[in-house]
């Protein structure tokens, strides 16, 4: 009978702890599911919030280049007549506009007979001081170049693609370009401000090392290799910035790294920033899977993305989810010992009752049943025993009076 009270107390308490653990297991699950939720969010918020920033950033920017370009512009058709008053021009603007790399104006074929079929003086500023060259010459014949033939044939500003400028400011450049007229509305050439990419490989790479120096990543995951990492791309997918800059710059769009390591929604990315969309996608490059939050650059055509490894995202809930089980499993183990302290302290009085219950059926009627203080069904099943002790004592007791009297 001892053995099986103790029995019943260790079902008691392996039952108590399987309800205890499917039940912490729900809230586990619910947990690290709303962890993950939240931390997502979160991230995805701090994500969008960093684009839009880094979006407005650049535009006053690039307002500032297209303020100083338009101003530069109009000075130059005030002295469209003359080539030596555009080349001073040039030389005042470019040491007042400290913002600019460089500017120039582009002439049409043969506009000034004197100058020949190239004429595009060019102002930059050397070893401080303001310098005027005309760049233009068979080996530089700017008449073929991309921004030209786009300046021509726009009637507002626009921004070139990136390029390396090796005959102006000898640097990677972006073109304000606009094109210019002579009071008798003939098209005279293009005038074009330029910005240096510099200062946005700068800014790029310091939001990049800042997004990878919070904590995101786990210890294991390498910046070079595995990092948060921002890029902007152009009307045509060309890359305007990216980390690797040498690699991806000029030559590449984001389509030409497209291959077989690469996701099938990777196009779908190029096409959505291409078109100005805001979003975000799941894209796998160059071997890895990448979360990227996209949105345009206003103004410019251009679209930015910040590219957060999925791992990066994954890790906080992770982490946050291993807590929350460690102490979850740590509560099971504390309410397990406690569960089957309490449960014996609880059954304790079932088993001496049982105990007395066996002694009174070996016939020791006067067995002392233990005291039971609280009103439950134990008590009731003590008071039952009492009274069956009671009547059993009773007919034993008339029952040899009977015996005796017989005899």
């Amino acid at each position: 009978m001892s053995k099986r009270i103790k029995s019943f107390s260790s079902r008691l308490t392996r039952n108590i702890i399987i309800i205890f653990v499917v039940i912490m297991i729900i809230i586990s699950v619910l947990a690290s599911v709303l962890t993950m939720a939240g931390v997502y969010s979160t991230y995805k918020k701090h994500y969008v919030d960093a684009i839009g920033n880094i979006s407005r950033n650049i535009t006053a920017n690039l307002e500032k280049v297209e303020i100083s370009g338009v101003n530069i512009a109009d000075e130059v058709k005030w002295h469209i007549t003359s080539p030596e008053l555009i080349m001073s021009t040039l030389s005042y603007e470019i040491a007042v506009n400290s913002n600019l790399a460089g500017c120039g104006m582009a002439f049409v074929p043969d506009y000034f007979s004197s100058k020949g079929r190239w004429f595009e003086p060019y102002a930059q500023i050397v070893d401080g001081n303001p310098s005027v060259n005309d760049i233009g010459s068979p080996s530089h014949d700017y008449h073929n170049s991309e921004w030209f033939k786009t300046g021509l044939t726009s009637d507002k500003g626009s921004w070139s693609s990136p390029y390396l400028d090796q005959d102006g400011a000898g640097t990677l450049l972006c073109t304000y370009i606009l094109p210019i007229t002579d009071p008798q509305g003939k098209l005279a050439g293009v005038f074009g401000a330029d910005v240096s990419l510099d200062w946005l490989a700068c800014l790029l790479r310091d939001i990049d090392k800042s997004e990878n120096n919070v904590g995101v990543l786990s210890k294991s995951e390498t910046v070079r290799n595995q990092g948060i990492y921002s890029f902007i791309l152009g009307p045509n997918g060309e890359y305007i910035a990216h980390p690797d800059m040498e690699r991806y710059l000029g030559a590449y769009n984001f389509v030409d790294f497209a291959d077989s390591s690469t996701s099938a929604n990777y196009l779908e990315l190029g096409e959505a920033m291409c078109a100005g969309k805001t979003g975000e996608d799941i894209v796998k490059m160059d071997g890895r899977r990448y979360n990227v939050f996209y949105a345009p650059v206003s103004d410019t055509g251009w679209s930015m993305a910040i590219a957060v490894p999925i791992k990066s995202l994954l890790w906080p809930a992770i982490h946050f989810g291993t807590i929350i089980l460690i102490l979850m499993l740590l509560g099971m183990i504390l309410v397990s010992r406690i569960s089957r302290s309490a449960i014996k302290k609880f059954t304790k009085p079932l088993v001496q009752l049982s105990g007395s219950a066996s002694e009174i059926a070996k016939g020791k009627f006067d067995t002392v049943l233990p005291e039971i203080k609280s009103d439950d069904e134990i008590r009731h099943l003590r008071d039952s025993f009492d009274n069956m002790q009671k009547s059993l004592s009773r007919y034993i007791a008339d029952l040899t009076e009977t015996t005796t009297c017989i005899s």
